[in-house]
């Protein structure tokens, strides 16, 4: 089965020389590397098209807030979002949009979630967009029973965001691809269990949607390292 039509463009056009130069402003004020109470604030920018074929400005925010319960429960909330434009006369390439999975909303697989190209008799896949934002609200916790040395956490979550803006043709060649850009709010609710290994943090979620599109791509089992 042929890929969808905006990728079989993208590959038409060949390869692109993107030269970009970036920027990445942190604010951090939190207790400890596992906190407990604070917050962390991070926005990078990225300017492409001072040489090479592709012109953007691209701009993220991602913004956590950390307060103590109690002795043994956090609370957590977190905000990203993110946008990106062509500038030139250029549209935004295809392969640098934006593609949601579950850093952003759990319980969804990578590129599971945003514009689809859902032209019937291809492989329907996600075509990016230049928009994106995502909220999270955690309850973080130590088991009972197990000791603080065993480095064990368990999590109560639930996430929303969305993936918008497609940016591309909607007419390629003599065909015209069936892309779905409406904005549809995803949502999920979920657990986890994240263990600090003597190699990183190491995180397995469960997490089950509540709103989607009826085109997105669901994945409920999640392992991952480091930070979601």
């Amino acid at each position: 089965m042929p890929h969808s039509l905006a990728i079989q463009q993208a590959a038409t056009d060949g390869a692109a020389w993107v030269s970009a130069v970036g920027t990445t402003t942190t604010y951090r004020a939190l207790d400890n590397k596992s906190p407990t109470s604070g917050i962390k604030s991070q926005l990078s920018q990225d300017l492409a098209g001072l040489g090479g074929d592709v012109k953007f400005l691209r701009t993220t925010e991602d913004v956590r807030y950390y307060k103590s319960l109690n002795s043994d429960l956090v609370g957590m909330v977190r905000a990203q979002g993110g946008y990106i434009t062509g500038w030139g006369g250029q549209q935004v390439p295809l392969m640098n949009s934006f593609f949601g999975g579950p850093t952003m909303v759990r319980g969804f697989a990578t590129n599971g979630i945003g514009p689809r190209d859902l032209t019937p008799g291809t492989t329907m896949d996600n075509v990016g967009g230049r928009m994106y934002w995502a909220t999270t609200a955690e309850l973080q916790s130590a088991i009972p029973g197990v000791p603080n040395e065993y480095g064990l956490k368990a999590s109560a979550f639930v996430d929303a965001g969305s993936v918008f803006g497609y940016s591309g043709s909607t007419m390629i060649g003599s065909s015209s691809p069936q892309v779905a850009t409406k904005n549809v709010v995803r949502s999920s609710v979920g657990l986890g269990l994240t263990w600090a290994s003597p190699f990183g943090a190491l995180t397995v979620d469960y997490a089950v949607p509540i709103t989607k599109a009826a085109y997105d791509v669901v994945q409920p089992l999640r392992f991952s390292a480091g930070g979601f």
